[in-house]
């Protein structure tokens, strides 16, 4: 697996791959717990939501809630082509477009 960033959201660490999608790890073990593949380009670090994990996608630019059983459990859209995306507050989600910034409820 060749991963190209790391995110740590309480006891899970993700590794998002070149190929595209992320891989759960749990911490205490070290064991793969699933993986998430959305068939488009991710970006940006896996942040915590109040319901679960979110993961962004560039094109077209949605965030994915990502459940504690691995299934994606929300959608949703932002009407730009996302960078990156970072926790503002707990369910808030600051998100980094081509020149914009915007705050945003979590899916």
């Amino acid at each position: 697996m060749g991963v190209d960033a790391i995110s740590v959201v309480d006891s899970l660490l993700w590794a998002r791959e070149r190929r595209g999608g992320h891989v759960a790890v749990d911490l205490a073990t070290a064991a793969p717990l699933w993986r998430v593949a959305t068939g488009a380009e991710q970006v940006g670090a896996v942040v915590g939501a109040g319901g679960g994990q979110v993961l962004a996608v560039r094109r077209p630019g949605m965030l994915l809630l990502v459940d504690d059983a691995g299934r994606i459990s929300a959608r949703g859209r932002v009407d730009q082509q996302i960078n990156g995306v970072r926790g503002l507050t707990p369910g808030v989600l600051l998100v980094l477009g081509k020149g914009t910034l915007a705050a945003v409820a979590a899916p």
